[in-house]
């Protein structure tokens, strides 16, 4: 920590982070001394690998910090600011949501409360009364699917508090959306021969290759952890290619850093350079007759939402 302090281009989040590990190892004056002065503004940025960080994370670090210090004046400004981020419909990832959620707990944990006093109901039926001295309740409804219904909450207590509704559901069939965001994403699929077919219609016994090609255009430069979906109808059976030569033959394909292959789905993880484009390849039987849906196949950064594509769906047949 010492030869860290003596650092002259440390950045500003370090810097408060440095303080927060010498106020917890019992040196406030130091830790003090690191943070008189310095700001709480962070530059715009987002990385795909190395510390996953983005600016709203480092605001969280330094929350954290400030909640440590009890410098609450110049922390709630920050707070309310990363709560409104929080509030958001918009993306974040696992990194700055854990962080932002913790910093935000330290925060309003520390704060005398009288908790929650409050109830809800669903269409004025069944009132439920939530009270807990703690900062968050969990409570869960049964909604009537199909339905409109009106969620009326109550605050009985003193303590301003906030009602977030999360729903979860299962996606519907027949998704013909596509998108083309800083990625290409081509799908086909072709014979044994590499001739081309038509899977919308197969017969039972067919073996076949699921070829899926993913380019970087450069204009955002290298991509890290790029997440590539491919989820198969339950009609179809995967031939792993870890444990069939046959399939191992007609599966060469790009470098990946890691593949998980499983009854129904693979999934690919993988970096790839501006302007780069790599294959992937999955050895397929039209197993089971039938009619059934194949899923949209996708490829996105998994730590930068601006970087997506996506084939559509179809329906796809089984025949004797």
């Amino acid at each position: 920590m010492n030869k860290l302090l003596e650092k002259k281009d440390l950045s500003l989040t370090a810097k408060w982070k440095l303080a927060g590990a010498y106020l917890l190892a019992g040196k406030p004056e130091a830790a003090q001394q690191l943070v008189n002065g310095i700001g709480t503004n962070v530059e715009i940025y987002v990385e795909m690998w190395g510390t996953y960080g983005t600016e709203l994370r480092d605001k969280a670090m330094i929350l954290e910090v400030l909640t440590m210090l009890n410098m609450k004046t110049k922390a709630a400004p920050l707070a309310q600011s990363i709560a409104g981020e929080l509030n958001k419909a918009g993306w974040l990832s696992t990194q700055t949501s854990a962080f932002c959620l913790i910093a935000l707990c330290n925060f309003y944990g520390s704060s005398a409360g009288s908790g929650i006093n409050a109830s809800f109901s669903i269409d004025r039926k069944d009132k439920v009364d939530v009270t807990t001295a703690k900062s968050i309740s969990v409570s869960g409804i049964d909604p009537l699917p199909g339905q409109k219904q009106n969620l009326e909450v109550t605050n009985r207590g003193k303590n301003a508090i906030y009602a977030k509704l999360l729903i979860k559901g299962i996606p519907a069939y027949g998704d013909s959306s596509s998108a083309d965001n800083n990625l290409k994403l081509n799908v086909s699929y072709t014979g044994l021969k590499g001739e081309k077919i038509n899977v919308r219609s197969l017969e039972q016994g067919t073996n076949f290759v699921a070829i899926v090609k993913v380019s970087n255009p450069g204009l955002l430069g290298p991509y890290q952890n790029l997440a590539l979906t491919q989820v198969f109808p339950s009609g179809w059976e995967i031939m792993n290619a870890r444990m069939s030569e046959m399939a191992s033959a007609f599966t060469k394909a790009s470098d990946y850093t890691y593949q998980d292959v499983r009854d129904d789905r693979v999934l690919t993880y993988f970096d790839l350079e501006a302007g780069e484009t790599k294959t992937f390849k999955v050895l397929l039987m039209a197993t089971y007759q039938g009619r059934f849906y194949q899923p949209p196949v996708q490829c996105e950064a998994m730590y930068y939402d601006v970087i997506n594509s996506r084939v559509p769906g179809h329906w796809v047949e089984v025949g004797k």
